[in-house]
Formats: C-alpha cells, structure tokens, sequence
C-alpha cells in the first residue's frame, strides 16, 4: 500500500536519489538537469526539504520512496493566493497505479488547508502527453505555451502552462 507524506530534512539522501533518477531517466520533462544537480551537496537539499514556504510530499511503498511532488506557495502579499507545483516523478516501475494522481490530490488538499491557495500552476513539457492527461484527469487546464522554452542538444521542447483554480 502507498503512502503519501510530507518529506524533511532526514529524508534528503533518498529524496536526492530519486531525484537524480527523474533527471537521469526523464530529461525533457524537467528544466533542470542530471549535471547541475548531481554534485549538490546534501545540506542544500536538507535545506530545499525544510522551507516553510516550499513543501515536498513522497509516495512510500513501504520504505522505498517511488514517487515526489513539490508544492511552493507564493510569499508576496499580492500573489499569496496562488502556489505552483515542481518536479513531479514517479518511478516507472509504479506508473500507471495512481500515484502520481494521489499525490496530485494530496497536494491540492494541503493547499486548500492553507485556507488563502486559491489557484495552483505547474508547467509540463508539451510532449509529454501522458503527464497532460494526468494532470487534465484531476482538473488542470492548459492556459498557455511558450515555444523552445528548452534546449537538449539541438532539439528545442515547448512548455505547457496549466492550473487549477480551487
């Protein structure tokens, strides 16, 4: 059985692994890459997994994280209504059993707990049809794109902007 909790600090090192694995295994569906990160040393990730303002929630089976989302709200006055979602991954071994949806559900739950989230924005790569469908299944719409947002060798990827509104 999944389950979904909030990561900090003492889960960095397996936070990291899975995280150098999404880059590794998926680079076009993440702006950053496998060579930037995977050098970083692990007190700045401690560090990303105990803002208060920035949230990352992993899929346990068992003791084996398979899945992470993070959740950032915006901290500024006029924007404080809004949070966006970032680097979302589920290990392929566990795709296609629901959770990458559960953590959607999870985080728009955490959100709406806030009590002043009204809206939530993520970007995803234009050909990743399977993520679209995914996030469309709990309600995002795409609201914008923004052409070669990014470059891998010499192929040029558009991003799809999408949100809901809670």
């Amino acid at each position: 059985m999944i389950k979904i909790r909030k990561l900090d600090s003492d889960d960095a090192k397996i936070y990291q692994t899975i995280r150098l694995q999404a880059l590794k295994e998926s680079q076009t569906s993440f702006s950053s890459s496998y060579e930037e990160e995977k050098d970083r040393d692990i007190t700045s990730i401690q560090d990303r997994l105990s803002q208060s303002f920035a949230h990352t929630y992993g899929a346990f089976d068992e003791q084996l994280l398979v899945g992470i989302i993070s959740f950032v709200a915006e901290t500024r006055i006029k924007t404080r209504h809004t949070a966006d979602i970032y680097g979302m991954y589920v290990d392929s071994n566990y795709r296609n059993q629901g959770i990458g949806k559960a953590l959607l559900n999870h985080v728009m739950i955490e959100a709406k707990k806030r009590g002043i989230i009204e809206k939530i924005r993520l970007s995803v790569t234009e050909s990743n049809k399977d993520a679209i469908r995914l996030y469309e299944s709990v309600g995002f719409k795409i609201y914008g794109y923004e052409k070669n947002s990014m470059k891998i060798d010499q192929t040029y990827y558009n991003t799809c902007f999408m949100e809901i509104h809670l």
